[in-house]
């Protein structure tokens, strides 16, 4: 047992390393405070739960890079047992494991067709915090196909994403 650990934390070790080479990470910081006044300002009225009392983040040139390289969205859906709220956790804690950056948070409400405003189901996904040249702003990343927009305006063709929580750890 202790020789599959090793091989296997000396396999995760490496493959932390590859990426890293791959991304160099410029990191920003925020206050939890911050964040909240900033996610205060936005339309959508949602219950923030902030762990941390620091966030680090990245430019979105660079997140976007990030984003490219994770795996997530190439892990196998199965339902019940590897679902939404799976990927969800899994990038938010990739981020995290990878380049030690805690500006991915793991949203819960509901999907509503842009058409008619009702809704289609219930979903998670991932908000994410990026340095954008004028300010830093807040996206929608749906991690099971590895697409974002706007926060503001969080569509995906015919589908709004209505978040009713969002974690951030």
């Amino acid at each position: 047992m202790g020789l599959k650990r090793n091989l296997a934390y000396l396999f995760i070790s490496l493959a932390k390393r590859l990426l890293k080479n791959n991304v160099k990470v410029e990191v920003y910081k925020i206050s939890s405070n911050a964040l909240g006044v900033l996610l205060s300002q936005s339309t959508a009225k949602v219950t923030m739960l902030l762990y941390d009392g620091t966030i680090q983040y990245t430019d979105f040139e660079t997140f976007k890079k990030i984003i490219d390289v994770d795996w997530t969205k190439y892990l196998e859906y199965h339902l019940e047992n590897f679902d939404c709220d799976n990927f969800a956790t899994t990038f938010a804690s990739h981020v995290n494991e990878f380049w030690n950056l805690n500006n991915v948070g793991v949203a819960i409400g509901a999907i509503k067709d842009y058409k008619t405003g009702k809704i289609k189901g219930y979903h998670a996904w991932n908000v994410f915090l990026a340095k954008t040249a004028r300010d830093a702003r807040i996206y929608v990343y749906e991690p099971q196909i590895g697409v974002f927009t706007d926060y503001e305006y969080p569509r995906f063709g015919d589908l709004i994403y209505e978040p009713y929580i969002v974690i951030w750890w």
